[in-house]
Order: C-alpha cells, then structure tokens, then sequence
C-alpha cells in the first residue's frame, strides 16, 4: 500500500512537471503553433497534406540557411514563410508524416546549420488540428 502511493505520487509529480514545461515554453517565448490539413499542397505537388504553422515575435532568419522544423526525433524541412513574413514559417508534412508524430513531443524549428538560434513551441498535440485549408 505504502508502495503504491509513492508509485502514484511520483508519478503525478512528473505529470505535473510536464504540464508545467508545456506551458512554460508556450507562453515564455510568444510563439504559437497552428495546425492545418489541406486538400491540395503546392509544396507537395497538389496533394493532400498537413501544414504546421509557427509564429514567433523574434523572426526567423531569411538568409541561405535551411529552416528545420523538429517534433521529438523526427525533422522536417519543407517549408516557407507566410507571404514573405520572417515572423510566420509554413511546414508541410505529407500525411503518413504527421500520423507517424507521437503526441506530447516537444517541437522545436532550428536551422541546418545550427548556428542561427532555436525556437520552442511545447509540445504537440495532434487534437490541435485547426481545420481544413485549401
């Protein structure tokens, strides 16, 4: 019994702890994430696909380095801004892609090479799903 608790109140510990971080991250830095299915993807040809898209008060560089956009291990570099918007980068993922994210990992946007800063937006969600874009 004295086990079991303990088990529970670590465990409810860690909760805690990641839903702390979550918001933490969300709300430190002004960066926001949204996510959209779209039927007809020009980066992807005219098929379907999902667009992530983040925000961020601190611009995101528009020089020759490539925007990397991480969710856990995964990376994804198909991108561009939002008409022309150094403050809005579009992530497209093919939707085998987003199906194979995990929920709860944490997502971040860099650049290859890694020299040009680091973006934090928590951790997704796939429930996020905002709607559809065409």
């Amino acid at each position: 019994m004295k086990r079991t608790l303990i088990i529970l109140l670590v465990f409810l510990a860690a909760v805690v702890v990641v839903v702390t971080a979550k918001f933490y991250l969300d709300a430190r830095q002004g960066n926001t994430l949204f996510i959209y299915n779209v039927t007809a993807s020009a980066a992807l040809g005219g098929k379907p696909g999902v667009e992530i898209e983040v925000y961020s008060p601190r611009a995101f560089p528009t020089g020759s380095s490539s925007p990397v956009l991480q969710i856990g291990s995964k990376v994804y570099t198909v991108s561009n801004f939002k008409n022309g918007d150094p403050h809005t980068l579009i992530f497209t993922l093919t939707p085998d892609e987003f199906a194979n994210t995990v929920n709860e990992s944490l997502i971040t946007v860099h650049y290859e090479p890694d020299t040009q800063g680091h973006w934090d937006f928590g951790f997704l969600e796939k429930n996020w799903t905002t709607g559809q874009r065409k």
